[in-house]
């Protein structure tokens, strides 16, 4: 009897460890044709491998191998066990409260820019810290209303 754990992807933030856990599943191969009903318990999982734990409980960004075990069969069938991927991918954070001043022209593409920043996205429970000055330019030098500053 062959157990695989399938693959899972999320993203960071999005599912508690208990989702994450209760929602692995698992394929089941049996060479000599008997059907999964010879399980009598498990499978249970566990992650490990990854790049360790959030402040708020969370797999981090990264790959984890999810390992299968704990399969009791009703007969004397041999277990053999494959591990899966849990892909945790990064969470986006976007930055708010910041507007570009209006500007002479100088031949230039810097901008200035006014506000208080705050970054919107961050997880409950963890600390993100925005630090640093907002720099922000326009595409080009050239002289217009409403042009993008990035």
């Amino acid at each position: 009897i062959t157990i695989t754990a399938l693959g899972q992807a999320l993203i960071y933030g999005t599912a508690p460890n208990t989702n994450a856990l209760l929602n692995t599943t698992y394929s089941f191969f049996c060479s000599d044709g008997c059907s999964s009903s010879v399980i009598t318990a498990g499978p249970s999982f566990s992650f490990s491998g990854g790049p360790g734990m959030s402040a708020s409980g969370n797999y981090r960004a990264g790959n984890w191998t999810i390992t299968p075990s704990g399969v009791t069969v009703s007969n004397a069938y041999t277990i053999n066990y494959v591990t899966g991927t849990l892909a945790v991918a990064a969470r986006a954070l976007t930055l708010s409260g910041l507007a570009a001043l209006d500007k002479t022209y100088d031949g230039t593409t810097a901008a200035t820019l006014t506000g208080t920043a705050a970054l919107n996205g961050a997880v409950g429970g963890d600390t993100v810290t925005l630090a640093g000055t907002a720099t922000g330019s326009f595409a080009t030098r050239q002289a217009a209303l409403g042009k993008t500053v990035s």
